[in-house]
Parts: structure tokens; sequence; C-alpha cells
């Protein structure tokens, strides 16, 4: 029985990490640090300005920051936003920020 809540227990908690960050490779890592591209451009100019906002996640508990596209050309003064990135960097799925680069003018 012991064995039983035991496994239980560990399983919950694996499943329970596993979800700490919205934007994952699908494999598991002791350090994360990579790009993924939302392309909302239709061509190669990227513009001139490049504004970065992020947001922080400890284990699911606790999340801070402004991360979104508006915040991220905010930074810049961007009028038009031509690409989007997302950088996650993450540590034992424990600890993961989320940037989010918009490029543009």
């Amino acid at each position: 029985m012991k064995l039983k809540i035991a496994s239980i227990a560990i399983f919950s908690l694996v499943a329970l990490v596993n979800c700490s960050s919205g934007y994952q490779t699908g494999g598991f890592a002791v350090f994360q640090n990579y790009t993924l591209n939302k392309d909302v451009s239709t061509g190669t100019d990227l513009g001139t300005k490049t504004g970065k906002a992020c947001v922080s996640n400890i284990m699911g508990w606790m999340t801070t920051g402004e991360g979104g596209v508006k915040e991220a050309s905010a930074k810049v003064d961007m009028k038009k936003v031509k690409a989007v990135d997302y950088q996650i960097t993450g540590f034992l799925t424990i600890w993961t920020r989320v940037c989010t680069i918009a490029r543009g003018d």
C-alpha cells in the first residue's frame, strides 16, 4: 500500500512540474534555452527595433511578469510588429522563463 501511495505521489509531482511552462519541446532536460518563431510577416524585412517582454514561473505555483507582444513592442515604441519569436529558458522544469521577442518598426 505504501508503494502504491508513493508511486501516485511521484507521478502527480512529475505531471504537475512538467506543466510549468506553456511552451515546451516535449523532452526533459536539466537546462533548456531555445527560441521558437511565430512569424507574422509576409516579407523578409524584420524591421529595425526589437522589444522583449518576459514571464517567469516557479514550479507552476507563482508566475510573474508581462510577456505579451503589446508589452514587448511598447518597450521600444514599436508602431508595427513584423515578426514574433518566443525564447524559453528553464532549469529542471522548476524555473521557467518565457520571453516574447517582437521585431518591427
